[in-house]
């Protein structure tokens, strides 16, 4: 009996030492000074009643080296997600749950990518990006004794410009998401044939137009995702074809609204903005990171991504922004064809040309290797338009041959986009900036002079050919895009006479807009 009292005292102890230790075995010290060699002048940090930093300083760079800091204090797990998402290293965490998205970075070759990107960025774009991951680096470096509990045996490695970089265009890719539409496309057409496939195809409206929904009127699709079949419709398709309707993905719940109004809809005669990204405040890490940054000149308040430097959205002492999902179609499926007289190559009409072939290899966790790793090789065969994604398991069971080419290797250029919005003194240098933003998203904008705006942004293609509706087969050697379209030819509104502008994943294009 005496035996048993003791275990329950010692038990207890152990239970009240674990409730009252357990809160500070990943905290770290908010207070003090540390020395950072990368800055050119101190930085002060203070944190609110809700732990959220601001960070004045005398230049925007310090600022963000003050950001890279306080975000790998808060949220490094998050960082180090990212680092393995746009590595291809997500199964190093994940085991096989991550050998798909892996393979699709590789086939992509997101981290070449990002150190060609890296190495075109102007100098002081460099420089911008770099206070970043100095930041980062410093706290890794002058704060291992606070380290989370999942790196205090295992810290990560410094970060570097190119895996920084990495991270950004692997989102970049992540918001491109027509070419899974493409293979839903494809596998209509197949089951269907063409004619029967387009009846299904989905019709897009934008409000905006004279003509508008309850007329009718709209752009039809060639092909597109029949998430959105009409029951009618599928009620009529042949049974035989149930199988396929199966597969069809579920109306996707998730979007997002971004609004403004002009000077005449508000009594202080000035603009309004909202934004609401719809991310479920219950879901943590949060997706955004809310944050100030003050220099003399500026003023910056909003929140962003764990890897981005700046803002994504929020407002500035001259410009406020919000923004939603643009779907902007980035990427295009071809239907290849294998030379019957030499399998080695490929054909573009009468012309056979050899594929060209790349290997990449990644490690997959698995506790029943001897290091508790087992690597999975890639052997890559890529046309003149992108990767044959259908020797991976992507979209082979339709039996054909597929390439997949993203617009963003092809019209990288020396910034990013992020930082010139930040310096934006008004609605016409703000949309000169999101020119250069890759990321297919709508943005909203607004100045203090009254201007407002709506744009559209990303790198889409000019399409010679089809509508990226549905793989497009090749048929000649000639190009089926014709470069980008250019930032000021895409879709835009500035200071309408209805005096306010809004984004609600809707059709924002008029019905003459002349590109896909």
């Amino acid at each position: 009996m005496k035996t048993i009292k003791i275990l329950l005292v010692m038990l207890t102890i152990a239970v009240l030492a674990a409730f009252f230790y357990a809160p500070y075995l990943d905290s770290y010290d908010a207070s003090g000074t540390v020395s950072i060699p990368a800055l050119s002048a101190p930085v002060r940090i203070v944190r609110d009643d809700n732990g959220i930093p601001y960070i004045f300083a005398d230049q925007l760079n310090d600022a963000v080296l003050g950001q890279g800091f306080v975000i790998a204090q808060d949220r490094l797990f998050q960082l180090q997600m990212s680092r393995l998402l746009g590595q291809g290293r997500l199964s190093e965490l994940a085991g096989d749950a991550g050998i798909a998205m892996d393979t699709m970075v590789h086939l992509l070759n997101i981290p070449a990518l990002g150190r060609q990107q890296a190495a075109m960025l102007t100098q002081q774009e460099r420089q911008f990006y770099q206070s970043y991951v100095d930041g980062v680096n410093a706290y890794l470096t002058t704060r291992s004794h606070e380290l989370a509990l999942p790196f205090r045996s295992n810290p990560p490695p410094l970060w570097t410009l190119d895996e920084l970089i990495s991270t950004q265009i692997f989102n970049y890719w992540a918001s491109t998401s027509n070419w899974r539409e493409e293979l839903l496309s494809q596998s209509l057409i197949d089951n269907l044939g063409l004619e029967d496939a387009r009846q299904i195809s989905q019709i897009t409206i934008n409000a905006d137009d004279e003509k508008n929904a309850r007329t009718s009127s709209g752009y039809r699709y060639q092909l597109t995702s029949a998430a959105a079949l009409n029951p009618q419709v599928a009620a009529e398709l042949p049974k035989a074809n149930t199988s396929l309707l199966d597969q069809l993905p579920a109306p996707d719940k998730k979007g997002s609204n971004a609004w403004i109004t002009g000077p005449k809809k508000s009594k202080s005669g000035m603009p309004i903005v909202a934004s609401d990204p719809h991310m479920d405040a219950r879901r943590l890490p949060g997706i955004f990171y809310p944050i100030g940054l003050i220099t003399p000149e500026l003023r910056i308040i909003g929140a962003v991504g764990t890897s981005y430097p700046g803002i994504g959205l929020g407002r500035t002492n001259h410009i406020a922004w919000g923004l939603t999902n643009g779907y902007g179609d980035m990427a295009d499926l071809y239907l290849e064809k294998i030379d019957p007289e030499n399998s080695n190559n490929y054909l573009e009409g009468s012309k056979s040309i050899p594929f060209s072939i790349r290997e990449a290899t990644f490690r997959i966790k698995d506790s029943e290797s001897d290091d508790g790793f087992r690597i999975k090789k890639l052997r890559i065969r890529s046309t003149s338009r992108g990767p044959i994604i259908t020797d991976h398991h992507l979209g082979d069971a339709s039996g054909h041959m597929m390439s997949l080419r993203w617009s963003f290797p092809e019209f990288m250029q020396s910034t990013l986009g992020g930082r010139d919005l930040l310096l934006a003194k008004n609605v016409e240098q703000a949309l000169t900036a999101l020119g250069a933003t890759a990321m297919p998203l709508t943005y909203v904008v607004a100045d203090q002079q009254g201007n407002i705006a709506r744009t559209g942004t990303g790198f889409i293609p000019k399409r010679r050919r089809g509508d990226g509706a549905a793989p497009l087969p090749v048929i000649d050697d000639n190009d089926s895009w014709d470069g980008r379209i250019a930032p000021a030819e895409m879709p835009q509104l500035v200071n309408p006479k209805q005096s306010w502008l809004g984004s609600a994943n809707h059709r924002i294009l008029p019905k003459d807009y002349p590109y896909h």
